[in-house]
């Protein structure tokens, strides 16, 4: 029975670690999209960091109308933050090329 539940909260563990967020609010500096369908959103420096592994670009992150759920809501709410100087709380997650990809938005 240990052995059932040492499992079961390993996996809770892991997959919480799968999602990371920013902690503070953080203001979008460019949304670009692009022919292919990808946006690339770029947070402000100081802070708006990601956490992957690949630090190349530390404040872009991404999104696809491919992948994201509820993309069109997304995208709304990161043009509207940029034009209107809000800030924006994400949580993403890390693919296989350690780039980040927008799960959620918090405006």
């Amino acid at each position: 029975m240990k052995k059932v539940i040492f499992t079961v909260v390993a996996c809770l563990v892991s997959i919480d670690a799968l999602s990371l967020g920013n902690d503070n609010y953080y203001k979008v500096e460019h949304v670009y999209s692009w022919k292919n369908g990808e946006v690339h959103v770029w947070l402000e420096k100081n802070g708006g960091e990601h956490l992957c592994p690949d630090q190349t670009y530390p404040t872009r992150y991404l999104m696809s109308r491919e992948k994201a759920i509820e993309f069109d809501q997304k995208f709304s709410l990161l043009v509207t933050a940029k034009t209107s100087g809000q800030g924006v709380k994400m949580e993403y997650t890390c693919d296989e090329t350690n780039r980040p990809w927008i799960d959620s938005i918090r405006f």
